[in-house]
């Protein structure tokens, strides 16, 4: 579940893994470009750039989507179907 508030951490457990990345590369911007529009540090929007299984706050979350107009959800791709029933097809 997402929160508004600022410091809740979501963990990629809870909800896949990051798609900064591939919705910035579709905006044709890079880490400095999306940094700059999100306000956030360099060195933040890079780890999660090259890290997409890390844990990140609810507020940078926020500030990444509307950096590039997209809503939380586009930034997060959900855990495939397929992986939670394979292993209860295998018994």
């Amino acid at each position: 579940m997402l929160y508004s508030h600022d410091t809740t951490v979501v963990k990629e457990a809870t909800m896949g893994r990051l798609r900064i990345k591939e919705v910035a590369e579709d905006q044709g911007l890079d880490i400095a470009k999306l940094s700059r529009r999100a306000d956030l540090a360099y060195r933040t929007v890079w780890q999660l750039w090259n890290e997409p299984d890390r844990d990140v706050t609810i507020g940078t979350l926020q500030k990444l989507a509307d950096a590039m107009g997209v809503s939380l959800h586009a930034l997060i791709e959900s855990a495939e179907p397929e992986q939670a029933t394979r292993g209860s097809a295998s018994k």
